[in-house]
């Protein structure tokens, strides 16, 4: 005789799992809030790859960038490390999300550097009408990967409107993080330094500086648009 199971009574085992509940993770969106999401996991080892990079400025480019534009600011941890670039005249900020925008106001509104706190689209923006040409534009979102054709598509259109406003571009990358499956270190440096070509054939711009997060797995990469005039 075969025991018809109740469709009323949810099946599930009396007993409690070993096993953790399986969280879904939301990936974040060009629409969501820095300050709604928790990176406090991160924020040394992001700390660690800025300071880096602003050193890595200061030596090989001092007294060279002197306009900034940092495009998604949000909670301004990248602005602190831009101010301290050698012979920075000239820092403007924005956020699109209102929240991160009031906050840039709160937290610099009264920072002599820091000329203007904007709250637009980024993909909106045109250097040009900002008046001055952009020694360095600063865009730490970590989706603009070559693999994400539905995000990285706007940032390249971005980049052919604005690419006689900007000399150096330095930007949050997530294709080191779609490496962590492989266990040979080796061959992800491998697939890793492959990947940098593309990015210098797609963007048309020379990488001078990388630095992957040692925890994350996302890199900061500056490149640089030609000569310096």
């Amino acid at each position: 005789m075969t025991r018809k199971k109740n469709p009323g009574i949810p099946l599930f085992s009396l007993w409690p799992s070993d096993e953790e509940p399986k969280v879904v993770k939301k990936k974040r969106t060009l629409e969501t809030s820095y300050l709604k999401i928790d990176n406090s996991r991160y924020v040394k080892h992001k700390r660690d790859a800025i300071r880096y990079m602003i050193d890595f400025i200061n030596n090989n480019y001092a007294g060279m960038v002197k306009t900034a534009y940092d495009g998604m600011a949000g909670k301004g941890i990248f602005t602190e490390y831009l101010l301290q670039i050698d012979g920075l005249e000239d820092l403007r900020l924005n956020d699109k999300a209102e929240d991160c925008y009031m906050y840039l106001l709160q937290k610099f509104h009264n920072h002599p550097k820091i000329t203007r706190i904007t709250n637009t689209d980024f993909f909106q923006v045109v250097l040009g009408v900002l008046g001055r040409r952009a020694d360095l534009v600063v865009v730490d979102f970590n989706n603009f990967t070559l693999n994400r054709k539905d995000q990285v598509d706007a940032f390249l259109e971005w980049i052919h409107y604005n690419r006689q406003w900007l000399n150096l571009l330095l930007y949050t990358d997530s294709f080191y993080f779609s490496l962590k499956f492989l266990k040979d270190e080796s061959e992800r440096q491998t697939k890793y330094q492959e990947y940098l070509k593309r990015v210098e054939e797609a963007l048309k711009m020379k990488i001078v500086a990388d630095y992957p997060y040692k925890n994350k797995g996302c890199s900061l990469i500056l490149l640089q648009n030609g000569e310096w005039i």
